[in-house]
């Protein structure tokens, strides 16, 4: 399992907890069938009002869009940010680890140009 760009193992009979509004990904690379259960727990720091505002955008928004359906297809949100994943993935790894001043001005960079994107275009 790779979750927020690290490898994780996951063996048969363990258990993984993880946070799922990170980009996290699985395979099964073995001839083996695997059956996973898969389980929300309820975040109780957040307070009542983004709680709600949390679950309508997971239900409406995310559940709908992201990951594949049944037949292997992704969603166009999913398709459309693998590009962007790979790009986020390598600067993760290559050059964070060489200079966070270059990871940060990369990272809130882009961050900063997707908010004055998303400006323009509902303006």
């Amino acid at each position: 399992m790779t979750l927020d760009g690290v490898d994780y193992p996951w063996l048969d009979g363990e258990e993984l907890l993880f946070d799922q509004t990170y980009l996290h990904s699985a395979a099964n690379h073995t001839a083996t069938p695997r059956v996973i259960l898969f389980c929300d727990v309820e975040k109780t720091q957040l307070r009542w009002l983004f709680k709600q505002l949390a679950d309508a955008v997971n239900n409406v928004l995310v559940a709908r869009v992201s990951g594949a359906d049944d037949k292997g297809r992704l969603s166009w949100i999913s398709a459309a940010y693998k590009p962007i994943y790979k790009v986020r993935s390598y600067v993760k790894e290559r050059i964070r680890p060489r200079s966070m001043v270059a990871y940060n001005v990369i990272k809130f960079g882009a961050l900063g140009s997707l908010i004055s994107l998303v400006y323009f275009i509902l303006r």
